[in-house]
């Protein structure tokens, strides 16, 4: 195991160290954290790594967006890094506009929100400040 998935794993909490997913909130972790000395073609759910890493790249600097989070739902063992399935992020743009974005640069998404709809995980408000004019949206990747 490398010193950068040992020290994610801590970060992810003891659950990911044992069974490889938690019962608890889904642990929400910014880009940077979860690219740091990962290159696991695997870790962003049912994504080319590549392509992935570019559209979240260009969105977590899209003028309409702050704070990009992304939710880690499981890590598969020994040699693997913990899988993302979710975004979070605040934003003023049209979700479905973000969505068709990223899905033409190569990150496909199977279902987006707001914090008001059913799917989203868990309440991931408490991790975001939420600026004037701008709320909470998902994207789950599946």
């Amino acid at each position: 195991m490398t010193p950068q998935l040992s020290a994610f794993l801590d970060i992810l909490g003891p659950d990911y160290q044992t069974q490889g997913w938690t019962e608890d909130p889904l642990p929400l972790v910014s880009l940077e954290t979860f690219l740091d000395g990962n290159d696991d073609e695997g870790s962003i759910q049912n994504q080319d790594f590549g392509a992935a890493v570019a559209a979240l790249k260009a969105l977590s600097s899209h003028p309409d967006v702050e704070h990009l989070l992304l939710g880690i739902t499981q890590w598969e063992g020994e040699g693997a890094w913990p899988v993302a399935e979710y975004i979070y992020l605040m934003t003023s743009a049209d979700p479905a506009d973000l969505a068709a974005a990223l899905e033409e640069q190569g990150l496909f998404v199977s279902e987006h929100g707001t914090a008001e709809d059913a799917h989203q995980p868990h309440d991931a408000k408490a991790a975001f400040d939420q600026p004037d004019g701008m709320r909470l949206v998902w994207f789950w990747m599946d």
